[in-house]
């Protein structure tokens, strides 16, 4: 457009706080709608050999999204117990290899748990993991659903000497899409050499020594996969002194 244009949206939001973050249980929710009565969508051009898109305006786009998280402190097990789940869906339009207006929804929602330790010793530990579902549906509709689990412990031998040790996985439920496992380890090292404070950090990446990363993805034109090639096995040693 050669001028200036009003793009007119109106929003909702509403909200609920129970608690305070350090109480023993906290929850708040939010929930959120807007309107956008004109906005900027794609016309496309999808051949063989490439896509052509244009950006053109259109009317009445309308999202919703609601997040809540909650906490929990158990006291008997001295940990956190924290849970969020989030849902946002997108109604909009987009134009296909032709000039008539074809309706897309788009959905998308996860649940994210986690626990965490607090103890005093020497020992803690953190799990968390992240399931999420995306659905984008237009004449026809695609899924993709994914999850990602992380474990992480914690030893602190001394004032000198600690380290962690850090699993991850990544599981796409997709027979095509393989699942990938990571291991990594961090110890570090205090003392003082020469009347100077050294600092010493070993590192171990990707110690089960995965050549690739795989991932898929799903939008309102295309169902994608994606290949990663990953850095091999490696230990890195740190060194920082203070003088």
């Amino acid at each position: 457009f050669s001028a200036f244009d009003q793009i007119s949206s109106e929003s909702y939001e509403v909200g609920y706080n129970y608690g305070e973050w350090n109480d023993v249980f906290n929850f708040d929710v939010t929930m959120r709608y807007n309107v956008d009565h004109d906005y900027f969508t794609s016309k496309m051009q999808i051949e063989q050999d490439y896509t052509y898109v244009e950006h053109i305006k259109s009317q009445n786009q309308k999202r919703f999204s609601l997040d809540t998280n909650g906490q929990y402190y158990i006291d008997g097990l001295t940990s956190n117990l924290k849970l969020g789940v989030n849902y946002s869906k997108l109604n909009y339009q987009i134009q296909r290899n032709s000039d008539v207006w074809e309706d897309v929804e788009s959905q998308y929602w996860s649940v994210m748990p986690s626990f965490t330790s607090a103890f005093s010793g020497f020992f803690n530990y953190d799990v968390s993991g992240t399931y999420s579902y995306s659905l984008s549906k237009t004449e026809t509709s695609a899924s993709s659903s994914f999850l990602k689990a992380s474990a992480t412990m914690y030893f602190n031998i001394n004032k000198k000497l600690s380290f962690n040790t850090n699993f991850d996985t990544y599981q796409f439920f997709d027979r095509s899409i393989r699942a990938t496992d990571f291991v990594d380890l961090s110890m570090s090292y205090k003392t003082s050499l020469f009347s100077k404070e050294f600092h010493f950090v070993l590192e171990g990446r990707n110690l089960l020594n995965n050549k690739a990363f795989y991932q898929s993805r799903v939008s309102d034109i295309s169902e994608s996969s994606e290949l990663y090639q990953l850095l091999p096995r490696m230990l890195m040693l740190n060194v920082n002194w203070s003088f």
